[in-house]
């Protein structure tokens, strides 16, 4: 007998087999942690070698001013203050005045050419045209020859703390002194010229024998205007030629003094140096056309004297000012801060008392208080 094959029992053979493995396929669909985030791994970025720069090389030092001469009065046996300083034409003489005596010196050697007593105190002294004569202000205007040493013209003006200016050509003096009026006079052959009195400008200018005391007087580049600056505050500016006044400068706020004044070389510009009170130091530029003030300069000092310097080198590349701490000198035109040559060696009643730049500009002569003179150079 045989027996068909059954379809049945594969089937029920399959059905079994899903049984057995349901649980666990549903085990692992249900309890199954989920899967995670797909990584996107960040590009690598390949740097190149670091950068080395290259050192820079470094600027040029400014020039720095270095000390050429110094002339050591008390080494000489010479008792008193340096006052004034001037520089020869032809740029191989210095002269220096000290007290009651006048001195003239060659650069080269530092030897003594001539040398001058007088009847007071040196306030002023300058060369002429030459170099032959010399101009000096000792309570009164004098030239001397400096080959002989001999008096050559007295000019008859007299007064307490004189001050004199030469023209630029050489051919006219001014002078003043604590009266207050400003003379020119004609060095040939020394006779009086004008005579500017602020008194027919200033009312009550006479009253005060210490306002109206002359404390400055510089000529402007082409002769035709000379400055006077007084112990009040007040700057005249005068016509050469007509004695008018071309301009009045007043006091501004607190400023009292003018000690020293300059021209600039294109006469648009005057600088006065002088003190506040208080004697603070002030540096101040004045347009000459209408007496404004074109601007302060800013320095270090503080102190005050009765001797604050101003003067333009001739190739109107620099200005310098002498203050109670040192020499500060701007170049120009922008008036920018150059140099400061500080007073080192001596005490502290030492102060720059008059200063002169040589024709070539390239050396700056320093007076100081405590009985030396400097000569420096200032530029190549």
């Amino acid at each position: 007998m045989r027996f068909k094959k059954s379809k049945t029992i594969p089937i029920l053979l399959v059905a079994i087999i899903i049984l057995i493995m349901l649980p666990g396929l549903a085990c692992n669909l249900f309890s199954a942690e989920p899967s995670e985030p797909e990584v996107v791994e960040e590009p690598i970025i390949v740097e190149g070698p670091e950068v080395i720069e290259e050192p820079q090389p470094e600027e040029e030092p400014a020039f720095i001013p270095e000390q050429v001469r110094r002339i050591d009065f008390d080494g000489l046996g010479f008792e008193g203050t340096v006052h004034s300083v001037a520089y020869s034409i032809n740029g191989d003489m210095i002269a220096t005045g000290i007290f009651t005596q006048a001195d003239i010196w060659l650069i080269d050697d530092g030897s003594l050419v001539q040398s001058f007593e007088v009847r007071n105190q040196v306030d002023g002294i300058a060369f002429l045209p030459g170099d032959d004569v010399i101009v000096l202000s000792v309570g009164g205007t004098y030239t001397y020859s400096i080959a002989s040493g001999e008096e050559i013209l007295d000019f008859g003006d007299r007064g307490f703390d004189p001050r004199i200016a030469l023209s630029p050509d050489g051919t006219l003096i001014a002078s003043g002194n604590r009266s207050g009026e400003t003379r020119i006079w004609r060095v040939s052959d020394g006779e009086l010229m004008l005579e500017m009195d602020p008194n027919e400008h200033v009312e009550g200018f006479a009253d005060s024998t210490a306002g109206r005391m002359m404390t400055s007087l510089a000529f402007s580049p082409d002769g035709r205007l000379v400055a006077s600056g007084h112990n009040n505050g007040l700057i005249f500016i005068w016509n050469t030629e007509t004695a008018a006044l071309e301009r009045l400068i007043e006091p501004q706020t607190d400023y009292c003094i003018a000690d020293g004044l300059a021209f600039s070389n294109d006469g648009q510009i005057l600088a006065m140096g002088g003190a506040r009170d208080g004697f603070t130091e002030v540096i101040r530029l004045f347009q000459v056309s209408d007496g404004s003030i074109a601007r302060d300069l800013e320095h270090g000092s503080r102190g005050g004297t009765y001797a604050s310097p101003v003067v333009f080198s001739p190739d109107e590349s620099l200005f310098a000012f002498g203050a109670t701490d040192g020499i500060y000198i701007w170049s120009l035109p922008d008036y920018e801060l150059l140099h400061t040559i500080p007073i080192e060696d001596t005490g502290e009643t030492d102060w720059v008392t008059d200063l002169a730049f040589s024709p070539d500009s390239q050396y700056l002569l320093a007076g100081y208080w405590d009985n030396y003179a400097i000569l420096w150079q200032v530029q190549e």
